[in-house]
């Protein structure tokens, strides 16, 4: 099986649920599970790659029901420490990050949640995963 079956597979099982904590560091929590919003940073790179981003591990692009939640679940099911939202609509993965800085840009609200901030143009929000996995069907 490969990677996208596989990653397929366990976003059918496995999913991050989250809820704000505060504005400034939020935790999003519920009873399945936990991420950490570590902050705003610029990113960079191939438009239509991972080459040069500053999450460079997966992605998830243009996708018009993008939630943070949804970020966390794609990020956290294939096994990466953070996932950052990014221009509403986009997610993308990785190991580490803020390697070009800190951005003030993350002022979009996301496609699929506009109560919540996914990111900006060239600005990831970013969450730290804890590692907890629950119920796809929780949110």
């Amino acid at each position: 099986m490969g990677r996208a079956a596989t990653a397929g597979l366990a976003t059918a099982v496995f999913a991050v649920v989250l809820a704000v904590a505060g504005p400034a560091k939020s935790t999003v929590r519920s009873n399945s599970g936990a991420g950490e919003r570590v902050g705003c940073f610029v990113d960079q790179g191939d438009p239509q790659g991972l080459a040069g981003r500053d999450l460079d591990g997966a992605a998830s692009r243009n996708n018009p029901q993008m939630t943070v939640q949804r970020c966390l679940r794609f990020c956290a099911v294939m096994g990466f420490r953070y996932a950052g939202v990014q221009y509403a609509n986009s997610c993308f993965c990785g190991n580490q990050y803020g390697q070009f800085g800190v951005s003030s840009a993350c002022d979009m609200p996301c496609a699929g949640d506009p109560t919540r901030i996914c990111g900006g143009t060239w600005a990831n929000t970013v969450f730290r995963l804890n590692g907890e996995l629950g119920s796809l069907f929780s949110d």
